[in-house]
C-alpha cells in the first residue's frame, strides 16, 4: 500500500461517504487527516516554539462507519489524575461527513491501485460550519446515542503519558454488524496510520495490521475482541468508553491472564502495566469473566498451587473431586512460558519448568472440570 496526500479540490464541500465509496476499487477505503494542539508546556515551547516535546499531534480517521479523533491532551491535565472518561467538559475533534474547500487529506492505494475519482455527485452544498469543517468537536453530552438507523458503534479512549508527563488521549473505534468478522473488510477496517510509542489498537489473528476502527460481527456473549497495548513505560494507564451508539449493554475490558473485568461503561479501567507490549492479554467483551470467581471460590478450596524453586517446578496438589485438563504459565505481559497438558489425575502433580525465565511475576492458569483459576507465583 502507498500513502497519497490529497485534497478537495472544488469551490464546495465534499460528501466524505460519497466519496470513499467512489473510491473504494482503488483505495483502502479510510480517510486520515493530521490534527494537532498546542500542549501546556507553556507559551513558546509548543508547536509554536521549538521543542519537541512539546508537540502534540496525530491522525484522526473516517471511514464508511464511523471516524476517530487524533491523539490529544486528556481533559484534566492540570490535576494529573485524568480521567477522560469520566469528565463531562472532554472534547476532541473527529472528522465530520463534510470535507471543506481546500482540505488536504491522506488515502493510502490498496493492491492493485488504480485513479482516484472526483466527480459532482460528491460535491455538498452546504454552509461554512459545524457541519462542513472537517473536525467537529465531540463533547461528553453526546456520550449515548440510540438509533434504530445506525450500527452499533462504541469508541474507546486510551489515556497515558508522554515524556513530558503529560496526559495524552488516544481513540480507536469498532462496529458490529451480521456480515462482518474479524477479517479485513474495506470501508469497515481502517489501519494505525502511525502507532505511538504507547499506544492501543484492536489486532486480530493471523493479521498483523493494528486497526484503528474495525467492523466486526454482531454483538454477543461470547464475542471477545482482541486488543493489543504497548506500553513504554512501567506505570498506569486508563481505558474508557468514548463514545456509544446503539449499545445496550455493559461493555468491558477482560484481562484475559487474571479473568479480570472493567466495565468501561460505568467508568475508566486503571490498568497498571510493566513497559512491553501485550498481545494476547486484554479483549473488549460484553460479558463478565468476574462471574467466574464462584468457581474461582470452589478451585481454591480444593487445590494448592506454589513455585518450587529449589527444583524449578510448579507443585499442584488437588482434592479427587477435581480433574486438572492443562495448566499453563505465562509471564506478566500474558506470554505463554510453559504447558502442561494433563492425562494422569493424581493427588501431588511437580511440573517441571524446562526452560530457563528471568526471575519475576509468573501467572499459572490451570483449567479444570470445575472450571478455570490462576495463581501468581515468584520464580527466582
Amino acid at each position: 500500500d502507498q500513502d497519497y496526500l490529497i485534497g478537495n479540490p472544488f469551490p464546495s464541500a465534499i460528501n466524505t461517504r460519497k466519496f470513499i465509496e467512489d473510491n473504494l476499487d482503488s483505495t483502502t477505503g479510510t480517510l486520515y487527516f493530521w490534527e494537532h494542539q498546542e500542549s501546556e508546556l507553556g507559551e513558546g515551547e509548543g508547536i509554536d516554539g521549538h521543542i519537541f516535546g512539546g508537540y502534540i499531534g496525530g491522525y484522526a480517521a473516517i471511514n464508511l462507519t464511523t471516524s476517530t479523533a487524533a491523539s490529544s491532551l486528556a481533559s484534566n491535565n492540570n490535576n494529573g489524575t485524568g480521567g477522560t472518561g469520566d469528565s463531562d467538559d472532554m472534547t476532541y475533534k473527529t472528522p465530520s461527513k463534510y470535507i471543506a474547500i481546500g482540505q488536504g487529506f491522506f488515502i493510502q492505494g490498496d493492491e492493485s491501485g488504480g485513479p482516484i475519482n472526483f466527480n459532482n455527485t460528491q460535491r455538498a452544498y452546504v454552509t461554512e460550519g459545524a457541519e462542513s469543517i472537517f473536525f467537529k468537536a465531540s463533547g461528553k453530552s453526546s456520550k449515548t446515542a440510540i438509533s434504530t438507523n445506525l450500527l452499533p458503534i462504541i469508541k474507546l479512549g486510551f489515556e497515558y503519558k508522554n515524556t513530558e508527563e503529560l496526559l495524552l488521549h488516544n481513540q480507536i473505534a469498532i462496529s458490529f454488524q451480521e456480515t462482518n468478522s474479524f477479517a479485513f473488510n474495506k470501508g469497515y477496517d481502517s489501519e494505525v496510520y502511525e502507532t505511538g510509542k504507547t499506544d492501543m489498537y484492536f489486532k486480530f489473528p493471523n493479521d498483523d495490521t493494528n486497526y484503528v476502527i474495525a467492523g466486526v460481527q454482531e454483538i454477543s456473549n461470547e464475542l471477545e475482541v482482541p486488543l493489543e497495548l504497548v506500553v513504554d513505560y512501567s506505570g498506569q494507564v486508563n481505558v474508557m468508553v468514548d463514545e456509544i451508539q446503539n449499545v445496550d449493554r455493559d461493555i468491558y475490558i477482560t484481562d484475559k491472564l487474571t479473568n479480570t473485568s472493567y466495565n468501561v461503561k460505568q467508568g475508566k479501567a486503571t490498568l497498571t502495566l510493566e513497559k512491553g507490549v501485550y498481545t494476547d492479554r486484554f479483549v473488549l467483551a460484553f460479558k463478565d469473566a468476574s462471574v467466574l470467581s464462584v468457581e474461582d471460590d470452589i478451585l481454591e478450596g480444593y487445590t494448592s498451587i506454589y513455585a518450587d524453586n529449589e527444583n524449578n517446578n510448579i507443585v499442584i496438589s488437588k482434592n479427587q473431586d477435581i480433574e486438572i485438563n492443562k495448566v499453563e504459565l505465562f509471564d506478566i505481559l500474558g506470554k505463554k512460558v510453559s504447558l502442561w497438558n494433563i492425562k494422569e489425575q493424581k493427588s501431588t502433580y511437580q511440573l517441571d519448568i524446562k526452560k530457563q525465565i528471568p526471575t519475576g511475576i509468573y501467572i499459572v492458569k490451570m483449567r479444570t472440570n470445575k472450571g478455570d483459576t490462576n495463581k501468581k507465583v515468584i520464580i527466582e
